[in-house]
């Protein structure tokens, strides 16, 4: 029961913010260069930028953009601002 309970509310904050489509998001900053893969339903986002002061966030929105072949304007970070794993929806 705890793993559909968990199951459930995971899906269930994906559902709240929906207003687009959204996107898992694993982020590894201070990397030794700028990268972006997708496995197993997960974005995994590999940044040179620092997590301080918000850039690495302003470094996955853009890579992910660019992997994406989408505008920046069109991505935005719902839930996740201080931690590696993030939800990232992209607006329509």
């Amino acid at each position: 029961m705890g793993i559909i309970s968990s199951s459930f509310q995971a899906i269930s904050l994906n559902m709240i913010y929906t207003h687009g489509m959204n996107i898992t998001v694993m982020v590894k900053a201070n990397a030794k260069k700028n990268d972006v893969k997708f496995e197993n339903d997960l974005y995994y986002v590999h940044t040179q930028s620092p997590s301080k002061e918000g850039k690495a966030n302003i470094s996955v929105i853009y890579l992910l953009s660019q992997y994406l072949k989408i505008p920046q304007d069109n991505l935005k970070i719902k839930l996740g601002f201080k931690s590696r794993k993030k939800v990232v929806e992209i607006i329509e």
